[in-house]
């Protein structure tokens, strides 16, 4: 039997050898390379444990730090008064009290509290031909269930009231002027029931000056009223309740002037406060614009709280101790008496003012109060800009003046006074609570 010789390998040549450690060599060389690789990225791993979120992988809670920083300090929450009378809105300069559904008109003195409300309206005009008919003029006006002040003695229901013309009041007014001799006086019980209708009879004198555009009437408080009574006004819902006019003519037919300002009148409330606020307080209220602004240094250098652009402000709470003897709140809750002052976030202009937060009692005296501005103190850390302070005033109502929408205290006469960032007792100052969180 025959067959085929097995092959022989080929002899080691020295070009074989070579060519052989040459592939022992890359092999070892990318294992190398490897090892090294692996122990580059295990270096790494451990030396970014802390800031491992920052490369967008698994979070761990370590790299993020979560304090809680009560301020206090005057240099932090800087506070001074303001008197702001009136809005700027489309060129025009308004009195706070524009759309208010009532008109205060009396005296309030009690404790440190000395205010006197005047209510100003202003009739759209009778034509001169029509005069020569007029034989009586009777001013008409209803009650709003409203009494502020003296609530509940026996003077507490009278009305003392005179009614003057005047021919220089504009619905801009933020001050009286001196006034002439009055054309009405009224001095009676009159109780405080829902529109009630309050008649006064007017002077015959007023009737050749009924074609004036420029005549106006003031209704002032006796020297006997001991509170602020409302009475309806033309922005009031109910028809019924707004001021009139009231002509009696020769014929015996009555026609009735509005002071509706699509007819070409208007009516307002003017406050005369003489009000004192004790050393280290603060009052806002709103029927004067009384306010306080408020700036949050929240970039000042060794800064505690170590604030940044990338601070993420969990919580921001201001917190308000009342001093309840110099405060005055309504006996009615449609003038938002029980939910206290709001925070405006100020801008370069009213139009730009934004309400950002209402403060509510916290506590079963109603004298602590809380207003949660987190979104404002956020806003202000991603645009330190914008951060021109905030005010806080009197139950703010955001009102449409023309093409503008501003926050107004335009239907309130209360009155808050809490204590500053000054008072000789310091549990009862002013403390804004931080809860913030932030990378390592």
């Amino acid at each position: 039997m025959t067959g085929e010789r097995p092959a022989v390998s080929a002899p080691f040549t020295e070009s074989t050898i070579i060519a052989h450690y040459s592939s022992v060599q890359t092999l070892l060389k990318h294992a190398f390379f490897l090892l090294a690789a692996a122990i580059g990225i295990a270096f790494l791993t451990s030396g970014c444990k802390d800031n491992i979120s920052s490369l967008g992988l698994q979070y761990f809670p370590d790299t993020v730090v979560s304090r809680t920083s009560v301020r206090t300090d005057s240099s932090f929450m800087q506070f001074a008064d303001t008197l702001r009378p009136s809005v700027f809105a489309n060129g025009v300069n308004y009195n706070l009290t524009i759309a208010s559904p009532v008109m205060f008109i009396g005296n309030v003195a009690m404790g440190n509290q000395n205010l006197t409300s005047s209510g100003v309206l202003k009739f759209r005009t009778l034509a001169q031909d029509s005069i020569a008919l007029v034989t009586k003029v009777r001013l008409l006006l209803r009650d709003q269930l409203y009494k502020y002040g003296d609530t509940s003695s026996n003077n507490s229901s009278m009305l003392s009231l005179q009614v003057v013309p005047n021919f220089s009041i504009t619905d801009s007014t933020t001050v009286l002027p001196p006034l002439g001799a009055a054309v009405a006086s009224i001095d009676t019980a009159f109780p405080d029931d829902s529109d009630a209708l309050l008649a006064i009879p007017l002077d015959t004198s007023v009737i050749s000056n009924l074609s004036a555009s420029s005549l106006s009437f003031v209704v002032t408080p006796g020297a006997t009223m001991t509170n602020c009574r409302a009475f309806g006004t033309a922005d009031n819902a109910d028809t019924g309740s707004q001021p009139k006019l009231e002509l009696t003519l020769s014929n015996g037919s009555v026609v009735y002037l509005s002071t509706l300002s699509a007819a070409g009148g208007f009516d307002m409330y003017i406050v005369k406060d003489m009000s004192l606020t004790p050393t280290g307080e603060f009052t806002v209220q709103g029927g004067i614009g009384k306010r306080e602004r408020v700036m949050l240094n929240l970039t000042r250098p060794n800064d505690t709280a170590q604030l940044t652009t990338f601070t993420s402000v969990n919580s921001a709470t201001l917190v308000l101790h009342l001093d309840p003897d110099n405060t005055r709140l309504s006996n009615r809750p449609f003038d938002n008496g029980t939910t206290g002052p709001s925070v405006v976030r100020l801008s370069t202009n009213d139009s730009g003012a934004v309400l950002d937060a209402f403060g509510y009692p916290t506590d079963t005296t109603h004298t602590v109060y809380k207003f949660q501005v987190r979104g404002l103190v956020e806003y202000w850390l991603r645009n330190p800009s914008t951060n021109l302070g905030f005010e806080l005033r009197a139950g703010a109502q955001s009102r449409s003046i023309g093409s503008e929408a501003i926050p107004v205290e335009d239907n309130i006469l209360n009155r808050w006074t809490f204590y500053g960032p000054h008072c000789a007792d310091t549990s009862k100052r002013p403390e804004l609570i931080l809860s913030y969180s932030k990378l390592r």
